[in-house]
């Protein structure tokens, strides 16, 4: 058994040794490799966002830069006396295709950019945090569109146990809760009042369509809105 090449039989477990020794050592050089790697991209991993987050980020920042241009130019219409209100950013709810039209997308955008704005007054501005949040609230708003709000009901899930009636009964009470939940939050800064029947933006006068106009408009009143 032994091979005409080796002098002496423990030439083989000697030849063998080696081998194992080199597979070991080239098993360890690619473990610590791949460790290496793993630290790589854990370390990267704490840099990474989804592509969402990173759109709201973004999203609040540009609505907190622009509420203090907003703040800067109505100071200087104050001083100059030409002032008759605050100049606001009032971003509008558009159609619910769109990011930014449902109610609760609308709270999260007016209330982080406020809290961004009022981060940055603190930081570069020095301004304290109660006068901060208050310039703000004062200068970063929405504008609710009535029709837009109302678009919602073509993808309002119903009860098949109920009548069509009764459905847009429902979404009815729905979207009058959300409006009051915006105007309670005081996110509402500007209303567009138009109507449709749900499904196009028609620009209808109010209940020329089936918009819950007056359930939207009591509401707002009820929860401190007095803007135009």
């Amino acid at each position: 058994l032994v091979p005409a090449d080796a002098k002496m039989p423990t030439e083989i477990i000697r030849r063998q040794l080696e081998s194992f020794e080199g597979r070991i050592k080239q098993a360890q050089e690619g473990s610590a490799s791949q460790f290496a790697q793993a630290e790589e991209h854990m370390e990267t991993i704490k840099y990474i966002q989804s592509a969402e987050t990173y759109a709201l980020q973004e999203s609040y920042d540009s609505y907190a830069q622009a509420g203090i241009s907003a703040m800067r130019q109505s100071e200087k219409m104050e001083r100059e006396g030409k002032l008759k209100k605050p100049i606001t950013i009032a971003m509008e709810n558009l159609w619910p295709e769109q990011y930014g039209s449902h109610p609760d997308e609308v709270i999260d955008l007016v209330l982080s950019s406020r809290e961004k704005m009022a981060r940055i007054l603190q930081e570069k501005y020095k301004i304290s945090e109660k006068e901060a949040k208050e310039k703000a609230e004062a200068h970063i708003t929405a504008t609710i569109d009535t029709g837009h709000v109302n678009m919602w009901r073509k993808y309002w899930i119903g009860d098949k146990n109920k009548s069509i009636e009764q459905n847009d009964q429902e979404f009815d009470v729905w979207v009058i809760k959300k409006v009051g939940e915006m105007a309670k939050k005081k996110v509402v800064g500007h209303i567009h009042l138009d109507d449709n029947y749900g499904y196009n933006d028609e620009h209808l006068a109010p209940g020329e369509g089936n918009a819950p106009i007056t359930g939207m408009m009591k509401v707002l009143k009820e929860n401190g809105y007095k803007g135009e």
